[in-house]
């Protein structure tokens, strides 16, 4: 527990760092002032985070039911939480496997029950978000490649260089960690054991997902007085910067994830200071809710270890 607590103190000096940044950037930025800065849009982007956060559990509580399987809405909020909070302090793409053991040992659903579960809702996630990139680009961003090659060319070399970066990274994912998992989902199809209205709620819930953090980087923007903008490309920014920071498999997508949000942004019309405010002050609103979530489920994970812990002497017992 006491790495755990560990963790979380890196989390909070991180994000301190993060504000520091951020007060650094308005401070010099020609066109930012913290006189002009709006607080009640940031009150109400952390609102729509946090509304966003508590439907995360529903994810992983319908991806169960399709397979079969459930848990209780309060324990998986400590567990996404907790796991998503291990992807910001860990360097590594901890979040699947600590959720797996999780529900293992606090819902007592088996390792591939779990697994198929989160590796399921990955599926229906990223789909979801894949779908919204692409429909997005072709309504928004038709010309991206001209809107790039007017500011530099070097810039255009580097987008294109990490879209197939990103392109490679996703089909070796796929090859090497989902074929199994493909398989079992394709046995369970025939076997008609997939529940498919579960996995239909999954999917509405991601939309809504989506539309909730499109109306928080907005109100990011309107908090920062970024006016003017092409809002389609903003929305376009933030779902292609989402699946970036997904492929790199850097922990939160950080840096991957930043750095084409800021790119979009840019090309929609925000000016460079502006962009890097912007995707400071998204990144901290992004992590504090589920920061604080995850603070205040600890103490009801450690009572789920707690009564696990004597069920299993009292079993032992019993033996």
């Amino acid at each position: 527990m006491k790495s755990a607590w560990r963790g979380w103190a890196a989390m909070v000096l991180l994000l301190i760092a993060a504000a520091v940044i951020l007060q650094r950037v308005v401070a010099s930025g020609s066109q930012l002032s913290w006189t002009t800065f709006h607080w009640l849009p940031v009150l109400v982007a952390l609102a729509a985070t946090v509304l966003q956060e508590l439907l995360n559990p529903w994810l992983a509580k319908l991806s169960l039911r399709a397979i079969g399987q459930d848990g209780g809405y309060w324990r998986l909020l400590g567990i996404v939480t907790t796991t998503s909070a291990s992807n910001a302090v860990i360097p590594l793409p901890a979040g699947i496997p600590l959720r797996v053991w999780l529900q293992k040992r606090w819902l007592g659903i088996s390792y591939p029950d779990s697994t198929l579960a989160a590796v399921l809702e990955s599926f229906v996630s990223y789909g979801v978000l894949g779908l919204a990139a692409i429909l997005s680009m072709v309504a928004w961003a038709p010309d991206l490649l001209r809107r790039t090659a007017s500011l530099h060319s070097w810039i255009l070399l580097c987008c294109t260089l990490a879209m197939l970066a990103v392109a490679a990274l996703c089909i070796r994912l796929l090859i090497n960690r989902y074929a199994p998992t493909v398989a079992t989902l394709f046995r369970l199809k025939r076997s008609s054991r997939l529940g498919w209205k579960s996995l239909l709620a999954v999917a509405a819930i991601n939309i809504l997902g989506v539309a909730l953090a499109y109306v928080r980087i907005v109100l990011l923007g309107w908090a920062l007085s970024v006016s003017a903008l092409d809002w389609g490309l903003v929305f376009t920014g933030l779902v292609v910067s989402r699946l970036a920071g997904v492929a790199s498999m850097i922990p939160m997508g950080l840096g991957a994830r930043d750095v084409s949000l800021g790119y979009f942004l840019i090309l929609a019309g925000a000016s460079a200071s502006s962009a890097t405010a912007w995707v400071i002050l998204d990144r901290l609103v992004m992590t504090i809710p589920y920061l604080m979530i995850g603070l205040l489920s600890m103490p009801m994970l450690r009572r789920a270890q707690q009564t696990t812990d004597s069920g299993s002497k009292d079993s032992s017992r019993i033996v």
